[in-house]
């Protein structure tokens, strides 16, 4: 009796620190401070020292000693204790969509018990739930701003002069734009020349004189069958992350970014070149809503040369 009395006990605690969580998670609004607020919760829910949550290459982390984050030296200490399996530290995956979208990973000075573990993959499925419905979130806004973006670019268009000197401001600002949508550190127009090579236009987004010497003019055809050509031509959708099994993933490594996408930039029939972004915001990378929506950013710049 009295151990089973215990165990209700501990149940009940376990119960109301896991309703306690959950509402003070609802409370927070995108996937950056979710996933924050989470990693505090994680102390109070696990009673632990430390928390860490990863979330693509990004890390949030909390102490409970100091209430601030964790330096890269102890968040590497908590992951790599959990990895081991030590009993004073554990970790448990952040499913959403059938993929797993992060980890999350707590430790202390005593060892976890079974409640301690199951509480924490019961919070584990509301942070995934509430990460993947901000991002669902996020989405679909972007989506409607990029309908503002089409009518953005057109004022652009009309407004600025598309020959001269301030040829190389105007493309600067248009990438710019583009990149804030897409939500890019980097990008760039590559414009296809008279010699059938494509090569980057002066004046893109982020770039210094170090990434624009990596970027050299490479031969675009028709036929054939190499990443620039099937963009430019065949209107193929490129889009690639690090850590994922991308069949160009050559480009990642040579260029020094960690994820990239581009689509073909055309003027009706004619084709102008590509646009391409690097180095997505986002710790999940580019999504497959990022390449949609820097699609219709470039059928709409190329009414620059129309």
């Amino acid at each position: 009796m009295a151990t089973a009395r215990t165990f209700n006990l501990e149940l009940d605690d376990v119960l109301d620190r896991l309703r306690s969580a959950a509402a003070e998670l609802e409370r927070a609004g995108d996937p950056e401070e979710i996933a924050e607020t989470a990693a505090e919760l994680l102390l109070a829910l696990t009673r632990s020292s430390e928390a860490v949550i990863v979330l693509g290459t990004r890390f949030f982390s909390r102490a409970a000693a100091t209430s601030l984050q964790l330096d890269d030296d102890a968040v590497a200490e908590v992951l790599a204790a959990a990895r081991g399996r030590t009993g004073r530290a554990t970790q448990v995956e952040l499913h959403a969509g059938g993929e797993v979208i992060g980890t999350m990973a707590v430790a202390r000075a005593t060892e976890y018990t079974g409640s301690d573990r199951q509480a924490m993959a019961i919070f584990a499925s509301n942070v995934a739930a509430a990460l993947d419905s901000a991002e669902k979130l996020r989405s679909a806004e972007r989506v409607e701003r990029a309908h503002e973006l089409a009518v953005q670019v057109l004022l652009a268009v009309s407004s600025q002069p598309v020959s001269g000197q301030n040829l190389s401001d105007f493309y600067r600002q248009l990438a710019e734009t583009f990149g804030e949508f897409v939500g890019a550190d980097k990008v760039v127009f590559w414009r296809l020349r008279d010699d059938g090579k494509l090569a980057p236009i002066q004046g893109g987004f982020g770039v210094d004189r170090a990434f624009l010497s990596k970027l050299k003019p490479t031969r675009c055809e028709p036929d054939g069958d190499d990443l620039a050509s099937r963009v430019v031509y065949q209107d193929l959708i490129f889009r690639a992350n690090a850590g994922e099994p991308p069949e160009f993933g050559y480009v990642l490594e040579t260029l020094g970014v960690s994820n990239a996408i581009s689509v073909a930039w055309r003027a009706g029939d004619e084709r102008l070149g590509l646009i391409a972004a690097y180095d997505s915001r986002r710790p999940t990378g580019f999504s497959r809503e990022d390449t949609w929506v820097l699609q219709k950013a470039a059928l709409a710049a190329g009414l620059v040369t129309e």
